[in-house]
């Protein structure tokens, strides 16, 4: 088992966690349609994301982020975003 001293170096050696840089993507009131809903099982139904209320003709990116993938997926328009950090945004 770790010591509590060394957890506390360890977490001393960790880079600070960055702040949130994102902003709203939609122009407009930021109202939310649809919240997340998880599922009750890894594999099950819910709502893995939000539908935002987009009141003009544009859809910005929320944080830096470079395109990893635009196509159709089931028959959807699909726009997938990956930031520095590795994070995947997908916008419908």
């Amino acid at each position: 088992m770790l010591s509590g001293l060394t957890i506390a170096l360890l977490l001393l050696l960790l880079p600070p966690v960055p702040e949130a840089t994102w902003d709203w993507p939609t122009e407009g009131a930021e109202r939310v349609l649809r919240d997340f809903r998880a599922p009750t099982s890894p594999w099950g139904p819910g709502h893995r994301g939000l539908d935002l209320v987009a009141e003009g003709p544009h859809v910005l990116a929320p944080t830096h982020a470079t395109v990893s993938f635009s196509g159709e997926v089931a028959g959807r328009v699909v726009l997938t975003l990956r930031t520095p950090e590795g994070l995947l945004i997908s916008f419908e």
